[in-house]
């Protein structure tokens, strides 16, 4: 028998031969085996002819477990190419359509049978877009690198569309460009809608830059993000010198208690319980101003919360004519002292201060003598002048703390509070008579002499009610009107001429 090296030098010719010629037969399970026939075959041969055959069969279904690989990706390929959410086309050099799925027809309105083989240029570019195109095709061919791009094209209706494009080159094995694959996506309304929010900017922003009022917004840290250059016409400050700036850069304590309680409603509710709040803001130059503030939330497209708009009017001057009217509702036009109604407010307050301080105050009814004449004899502009007079006398009678009102013609009451004694009001009603008792200098006029007669009266030894204590005083200044003028006096006591007390 020859050696095992040589049968296999000479036998392995043989074979080639023999695999070209074999017929094939179905195997068990429809499974495919090769069969190898020769008249003349050796141990060798056999051994060779045995290896070769196991080697042929298992090739085989190599071969056929790639192409069935092949196909099932070929089949899944096509199913994303057929549902993908945008076009998808493949064309060649001459810009022939070549592959045209779903999404494309649904974009351009164009069928798959009408758009194979047909111009990609001729159907889906306006004239405008043709040179630009070329351009590109160029690109591909010279790079073969992806490009970006977005044109204008035409749907079947020739209405004008814009898409955002990505071309890309496909080669053959060989590494050769046979052809071009593009996906595109329509985003004409997105453009619409972000030419819209352009336009929309433009006019916020033209609006927030020539109002009088001040826009802002705020983060959700409280810290500025926008504000409008009317800022510097209302507090001083540049907006850039705001921006990042907490809230507390331009509140008072007070007002920044009130807005962080509002903004944290907003935040919970996305609107205020009413239409507006006020705050005291602070300005560069240390001052304050008053503004009224309208604030509602800024959210995402999904709701959430992600800061806070506002607008900021400023209102000093609206404040300070409120301040006016409620001032002369509650002063005597003429004298400028508390008038009859805020008498009895600041009475009511100061009774129940005494109540809880556990100090009596007294009330002091001050009627002045012979105004009459003077407004008979040297006219009532004259008396005019001798009430005003008299109430600057008064206020400089008593101390900061007491109240001098006006509450009838020629007639005024003195609140005094904290009364440890009743000798601390007849020192006070003492003093009254004594300035009212000095010449009163009148313009167009010679000095005016005049007096007084005061009431007194203490609460609660004397009186329970605002009413009833006002009566009592009044009651104790007539009866110094009867028996002299010129005095004070307490009901149940001795009226006491000027000076003539016991101390």
């Amino acid at each position: 028998m020859p050696p095992r090296g040589r049968a296999k030098r000479t036998r392995l010719p043989l074979l080639p031969a023999m695999l070209a010629t074999t017929p094939a037969t179905a195997g068990a399970a429809g499974t495919t085996a090769f069969v190898f026939y020769s008249p003349a075959v050796t141990v060798g041969l056999l051994a060779v002819g045995a290896v070769a055959s196991v080697a042929a069969v298992a090739g085989v279904r190599h071969v056929r477990l790639r192409q069935r690989d092949r196909r099932e990706r070929e089949r899944q390929y096509r199913v994303i190419y057929e549902n993908a959410p945008m076009a998808f086309m493949l064309w060649d050099h001459h810009l022939n359509v070549t592959g045209w799925n779903r999404h494309a027809e649904r974009i351009f309105g164009w069928t798959r049978d009408e758009m194979l083989h047909s111009k990609f240029t001729r159907r889906l570019l306006p004239d405008s877009e043709l040179q630009a195109c070329q351009a590109m095709l160029s690109q591909l061919i010279r790079t073969g690198e992806v490009i970006e791009c977005m044109n204008w094209n035409l749907d079947r209706a020739g209405e004008r569309i814009l898409c955002e494009w990505k071309h890309a080159p496909v080669r053959d094995e060989q590494g050769l460009v046979i052809g071009f694959a593009s996906l595109a996506v329509d985003v004409t309304d997105r453009h619409r809608a972000e030419q819209a929010l352009r336009a929309s900017e433009q006019k916020f922003r033209l609006l927030a830059e020539n109002v009088v009022d001040v826009i802002w917004t705020l983060d959700l840290e409280r810290r500025t993000t926008y504000v409008s250059p009317s800022v510097e016409r209302l507090c001083g400050f540049r907006p850039e010198e705001l921006i990042g700036q907490p809230l507390s850069a331009m509140l008072t304590p007070d007002s920044l208690r009130v807005a962080e309680e509002v903004l944290a409603h907003v935040h919970r509710r996305g609107e205020l319980p009413a239409n507006q709040f006020r705050i005291e803001l602070v300005c560069k130059n240390g001052s304050t101003v008053w503004a009224d503030v309208t604030v509602t939330s800024l959210r995402d497209d999904e709701g959430e919360v992600q800061g806070f708009i506002g607008i900021t009017r400023d209102i000093t001057e609206q404040r300070e004519a409120e301040q006016r009217l409620t001032h002369m509702a509650h002063h005597d036009p003429l004298t400028d002292l508390p008038n009859r109604a805020l008498f009895f407010d600041r009475l009511n307050m100061a009774m129940a201060r005494a109540q809880r301080d556990e100090l009596p105050l007294a009330l002091l009814y001050v009627d002045l003598d012979g105004f009459k004449a003077i407004n008979d004899d040297h006219g009532h502009q004259a008396g005019d002048a001798v009430l005003c007079k008299v109430a600057w006398r008064l206020r400089q009678s008593v101390r900061e703390m007491d109240t001098v009102a006006r509450i009838g013609g020629d007639e005024f009451a003195v609140i005094i509070t904290g009364v440890r004694s009743p000798e601390v009001a007849f020192q006070i009603a003492d003093k009254v008579l004594g300035e009212l008792a000095q010449p009163l200098p009148v313009r167009d006029a010679h000095d005016i002499s005049l007096g007084a007669s005061i009431g007194v009266a203490f609460y609660p030894a004397d009186a329970r009610s605002c009413d009833e204590l006002l009566r009592k005083a009044d009651q104790a200044m007539y009866r110094v009107k009867r028996e002299g003028k010129g005095r004070y006096a307490h009901l149940g006591a001795p009226v006491m001429p000027p000076g003539d007390r016991d101390d």
